[in-house]
């Protein structure tokens, strides 16, 4: 292998197209889902029944997965709350890998659940906040969002 070889493959490497239908793919975004979703459930330390009722909506409906799959996927972040590095590495998936519409969506979601409990809590506006700047969701997005889900829930 040529010099040239080695350069283009080193600066190319890992930047083939994602084939967004693959188990592995659609598993992925399944578990960064849920991920946030749990961990947004988790930021003011009480994870209510409400929430948890929530996550499986929300889950069920994004995914059309059972509800089994989707307890499935709640324990298995439950389990593992992520610590702040595993976040940034889970936005950057989602950054890169989720289309404008599915960030959007996501974020809907996330507003959804922070207001399943009744309790805005600091925390949660936060890391809301923090979600938001990593996906690139701008303050006029984020006011739609709101609206949108401040609607929906009526």
């Amino acid at each position: 292998m040529g010099l040239f070889d080695k350069v283009f493959k080193k600066k190319f490497d890992g930047k083939r197209e994602i084939n967004r239908n693959s188990p592995e793919y659609k598993a992925n975004i399944k578990l960064a889902t849920a991920a946030l979703l749990v961990l947004m459930a988790h930021v003011d330390n009480e994870f209510t029944e409400n929430e948890h009722i929530k996550i499986v909506y929300l889950l069920r409906k994004r995914f059309g997965i059972s509800e089994e799959e989707v307890e499935s996927l709640i324990v298995e972040c439950r389990g593992q709350i992520i610590p702040e590095t595993q976040v940034r590495e889970t936005l950057k998936f989602i950054d890169d890998n989720f289309y404008f519409d599915e960030k959007y969506d996501l974020m809907k979601y996330l507003y959804s659940l922070m207001l399943a409990d009744s309790d805005l809590s600091t925390h949660e506006v936060k890391l809301f906040s923090t979600i938001s700047s990593a996906l690139g969701i701008n303050k006029i997005a984020l006011e739609t969002i709101k609206k949108d889900v401040e609607r929906e829930q009526l």
